[in-house]
């Protein structure tokens, strides 16, 4: 092997390494920020600066008849329910496991 094709086979190994620890840290900086985004009610339109924070309007959900309805129920990952219709899985899931509904309501 050819001085050159050795370092262009350690460039190869240096960014298999690169993309793996930039896909680790880009995962806890998503894992981060969607529980900062929870902690402070931080939706993603105030983050592209489309809507001022002090303005911003509850998230919503549309029903069959086309009024919105706020969520009453939200998780630390940032899921929400309406309190209308089935239960969705993350609550189910949370309840099976002993949490209480109460530990959900968006106060």
């Amino acid at each position: 092997m050819s001085e050159y094709e050795a370092i262009q086979a350690q460039i190869a190994e240096l960014q298999r390494k690169a993309a793996s620890i930039r896909a680790a840290e880009r995962a806890a900086a998503l894992t981060k920020i969607k529980s900062l985004m929870v902690t402070f009610d931080i939706r993603v339109p105030e983050l592209s600066g489309t809507v001022s924070s002090s303005v911003a309007a509850p998230r919503t959900k549309k029903t069959s008849q086309g009024q919105k309805v706020p969520p009453k129920y939200r998780d630390a990952a940032g899921n929400v329910w309406s309190g209308r219709g089935l239960k969705p899985r993350w609550l189910r899931d949370a309840l099976a496991n002993g949490a209480k509904a109460e530990s959900f309501l968006i106060r």
